[in-house]
């Protein structure tokens, strides 16, 4: 490790967090399901282009930035 990063590395410090407590996480919550989003009434892929969802989602991942490292494209 370079002299640089290890000084960095030393001057980091844990932190003082409090006890794992699952109780007071969800106090205040009456543990019902949220109700489901709906979606918007804008036009689908499917809709605009008569592809399937599933070609227009190909089509985007191709246009990705990342397709080649993910071996999308």
């Amino acid at each position: 490790m370079p002299p640089w990063f290890q000084e960095q590395v030393d001057r980091l410090s844990k932190p003082t967090l409090p006890d794992f407590d699952p109780e007071a996480a969800l106090a205040g919550l009456d543990g019902t399901a949220a109700a489901p989003r709906r979606r918007s009434a804008q036009s689908s892929p499917t809709q605009s282009t008569g592809q399937t969802r599933t070609d227009a989602e190909a089509e985007q991942r191709d246009d990705h930035p990342l397709s080649d490292v993910w071996g999308d494209g």
